[in-house]
Order: C-alpha cells, then sequence, then structure tokens
C-alpha cells in the first residue's frame, strides 16, 4: 500500500499527456525494431525488388526527372488520364502478368503482416511488459510522471486486466483500427472516407472520454477496468477485502476521533 488515502486520485491530463509521449518514444522504436527483424525473416526486401523491376518493365514506374518539375524524388507512378492512354496499357500489362500480380499480392500481404507484427511488439513491450516490470501499472511514461494504473475497484490492477488493456483496447482497436484504415485509404479503393471517419472517430472518442468522464477513462481503461491515479497520494490495494479492511479501520479511527472531541 502507497498511502492512508484510499479514494481516487484522478491523474491530471497534462500529466497524462506527457506520459503518452514519452511511451510513444519507446513503442516506435520497439515497433520499428520488430519491423525490421520481419522484414527480415520474411524477406521482403527481395520480393520488392523483383515488383519494382515487374513496375519497370510494364513501364508504371517512373524513375525521378528533375526537370519534369516533379516534387518527390524517387519513383513514381504514371498517372492515367483516360481509358486507352499509354499508362492504362501499361497498368494493363501489369496486371496481365500474372508473376507480376503475384509480387505485388505478396509485398502487400508482407506488408500487413510486418506492419501488424511490428505494432503488436511495440505495444507489447511499452504497454505490458514494462508495466509488468515497473509494478502498479506502470510503463516508462507513467513512472516517470509519477502516475500508476489500478483497477476500478481501487485495487492493484492484474496482469490479464493489463493484457486484456493492451490486446484489444490498445492494439486492436487503437493501433489495428486506424492502420488497416490507413492502409485502405492510400491503397485508393472507394469508400475512403469511412477509413478517414473510423480513424477521427477513435481519437474524437478518447479525447472526450478521457476529458469528460468521471475517472478519465480511455478505450483502453474502459476495455481493461482500469484508471490511471497520481502515484503520490494513492492507495494501492492487493484486494478488495484488504481495501474493505483499512475502510473498516479509518472509520473506526474516525469515530474515535469524534468520541474524544465529543462531536
Amino acid at each position: 500500500m502507497n498511502s492512508s488515502v484510499y479514494g481516487i486520485n484522478k491523474g491530471r491530463m497534462i500529466k497524462r499527456v506527457a506520459a503518452a509521449c514519452l511511451d510513444f518514444i519507446i513503442f516506435a522504436l520497439c515497433a520499428v525494431g520488430f519491423t525490421t527483424l520481419m522484414s527480415t525473416i520474411v524477406g521482403y526486401d527481395n520480393y520488392r525488388a523483383e515488383l519494382d523491376k515487374k513496375y519497370e518493365e510494364h513501364n508504371v514506374l517512373y524513375e525521378y526527372d528533375p526537370t519534369a518539375g516533379v516534387e518527390d524524388e524517387g519513383s513514381i507512378f504514371c498517372e492515367m488520364k483516360e481509358e486507352g492512354d499509354a499508362c492504362y496499357l501499361a497498368w494493363e500489362s501489369f496486371y496481365a502478368d500474372e508473376e507480376a500480380v503475384n509480387l505485388l499480392n505478396t509485398c502487400t500481404s508482407l506488408t500487413l503482416v510486418t506492419g501488424s507484427v511490428g505494432l503488436f511488439g511495440g505495444a507489447l513491450v511499452a504497454h505490458f511488459l514494462i508495466p509488468l516490470l515497473l509494478k502498479n501499472g506502470q510503463s516508462f511514461g507513467k513512472k516517470f510522471m509519477r502516475l500508476a494504473v489500478i483497477s476500478k475497484q481501487g485495487i492493484r490492477v492484474r496482469p490479464m486486466h493489463m493484457f486484456l488493456r493492451f490486446l484489444f483496447g490498445i492494439y486492436v482497436i487503437e493501433l489495428m483500427v486506424p492502420f488497416y484504415g490507413i492502409l485502405y485509404i492510400f491503397s485508393g479503393s472507394p469508400g475512403g472516407i469511412i477509413a478517414v471517419a473510423l480513424i477521427l472517430g477513435i481519437f474524437v472518442a478518447n479525447l472526450i472520454m478521457t476529458t469528460t468522464t468521471p475517472f478519465g477513462s480511455a478505450i483502453h481503461d474502459l476495455v481493461g477496468g482500469t484508471i490511471v491515479v497520481e502515484y503520490d497520494g494513492q492507495a494501492i490495494f492487493d484486494s478488495v477485502d484488504e481495501l474493505n479492511k483499512f475502510k473498516e479501520q479509518e472509520k473506526q479511527k474516525n469515530k474515535e476521533y469524534a468520541r474524544k472531541k465529543g462531536y
């Protein structure tokens, strides 16, 4: 137990934002590391190099030409103006090449796999393994900012609840939905506005919930049944029985104090 105060001492928003920024750095570094490792294991660069050769072979990929007024450096795809133009015929030729289509599908699948693994690994380290190591549900950022995570009952959060918080709240809802949404938008598929709405919806929902709900619970807190509190001045009990016992002791102390004062 950390203090004699057993009420919920909700974490201040400015400290939560600062902690989130620090945690994002840890998450990003780990995510890049896991993505790079997974890319190496599956040989993504080799498939990508073969796909680029197919793009060039069918004239759908042009090299950067500084004299053409193109701002983006590197290779670019040709732009179709109308059906039957040179670019249209180039893409038609590309999609008629079975090997080229297989390479495109393989690279697309590997992008999804490596990205998903990277996000999972980064979130696993930043939001589950580190809190297990530091105790009291504290990520690196929360430890630095003197915050903690407890259950809604006011007791120490269990590893299973932290895992659910990380897996379904952070990874699935707050990371994977935006990740697939962004990929969907950049794929040029119809209905991209729905993906944009989902991404903005998650962001806005978290913003509203953390600023207006009684405990400032974000989506992942609702999933895990957790609350972010100030570590200093917050009692953290190991069980409900321990919490109730402490409350009863405090009640008896208050009665004794009132009796002595003649209240």
